[in-house]
């Protein structure tokens, strides 16, 4: 996976997006990144948006943090 750029991961996009329950705001603010970055990759992977993908900003849970720098690391 590419470290500097793990949107570009499919698997780590679904990840994200789908089994965690993120926004592309959420991802975004994660990768550093603007949400229509994420979006693209999420196009381009065909991956459909979940149903919290218009929910109001949140903070990040930390667990969700923590989850995101080890797949990073490692």
């Amino acid at each position: 996976m590419n470290k500097l750029k793990p949107y570009k991961n499919k698997d780590w996009l679904v990840k994200q997006h789908i089994n965690n329950r993120l926004t592309l705001e959420e991802i975004a603010v994660l990768c550093d990144v603007h949400p229509r970055t994420i979006r693209r990759y999420l196009n381009k992977f065909n991956i459909l948006k979940n149903k919290y993908s218009k929910r109001p900003y949140r903070r990040i849970p930390k667990h969700i943090r923590r989850m995101f720098m080890d797949d990073i690391v490692s």
